[in-house]
């Protein structure tokens, strides 16, 4: 499971079961102490002898001398006011802001190449969930950022290729020269500087009134999120799987679940056979 988002879930495991990966181990240690803080409720002074208690049992090699700038760095950052652990289930998108990207026009859309202008409107689609996640966040924390951010994504390498990855963009196209471009020349989004870009038809978006309306979609995985908007096109091999209700590629005819369920399904059948054996 990504815990990129679901940090209350992921600090809960890791307080009953220890550290999941020594790389991580100050991440870790934060949001242990945020959870023994914010959801355990411990006050500042007993906090700090519980967790030292808890490093104690989960730390192999424990000592105070060696730990202790980062425990107490842990238990800081629990204390500080507006602390919290981000819990975020799923982003709801509507009709009109599904057919306000459908009508959008993209650049020389006549004569692109491999249906650039398909691809355009799903990274589209895949901005304006990347906002919206990145607004409720700022919301969930209590920030002032939510409206500051609602309009802007800080690019690096790194964060394109996960925006490539969640929008489900072939491995062919380059995100940048191939999509983003054509998205600029459209106007709809403009680029700014150290791969900051100002994604300009979200003040659109943001316009529309959806109060009256149910959502269209419920986004649930946003490591899938333009694979939801392939699915809500119809497009071919696209399926919703039958475990998980979330929707993937389909690689044969006869394949029911995505790849992380079907272990799951394979791991519960092998169980249920060793049961009628015994």
């Amino acid at each position: 499971m990504n815990y990129k988002y679901n940090e209350l879930d992921y600090a809960e495991f890791i307080y009953k079961n220890g550290f999941q990966s020594p790389n991580h181990m100050p991440a870790e240690l934060r949001l242990t102490a945020i959870y023994m803080r914010r959801i355990l409720g411990y006050k500042p002074k007993k906090l700090k002898e519980e967790f030292e208690k808890w490093c104690m049992l989960h730390i192999p090699d424990y000592n105070k001398a060696s730990y202790y700038k980062m425990i107490n760095k842990a238990v800081n950052q629990a204390v500080k006011k507006g602390s919290s652990l981000i819990k975020l289930d799923s982003i709801s998108v509507y009709k009109n802001e599904i057919e306000f990207i459908q009508r959008c026009s993209i650049f020389d859309e006549k004569h692109m190449q491999y249906q650039y202008s398909d691809l355009c409107r799903k990274l589209m689609f895949t901005f304006m969930v990347q906002l919206k996640i990145n607004q409720a966040v700022s919301e969930i924390k209590n920030t002032d950022k939510a409206l500051n951010n609602s309009l802007f994504f800080q690019g690096s390498q790194k964060k394109y290729s996960t925006l490539k990855k969640m929008a489900a963009l072939p491995d062919k196209i380059k995100i940048n020269e191939d999509l983003i471009y054509y998205l600029y020349l459209s106007g709809l989004i403009t680029p700014l500087h150290n791969g900051l870009i100002c994604i300009e038809f979200m003040r659109d978006i943001y316009s529309l009134d959806n109060s009256a309306h149910l959502p269209e979609i419920i986004i649930e995985d946003f490591e899938r999120t333009g694979l939801y908007f392939d699915y809500y096109n119809k497009e071919k091999n696209i399926r919703l799987c039958e475990y998980c209700k979330k929707p993937y590629k389909k690689k044969s005819n006869n394949q029911k679940y995505c790849s992380e369920c079907a272990a799951i399904v394979n791991v519960e059948k092998q169980k249920q056979r060793d049961l009628k054996k015994s």
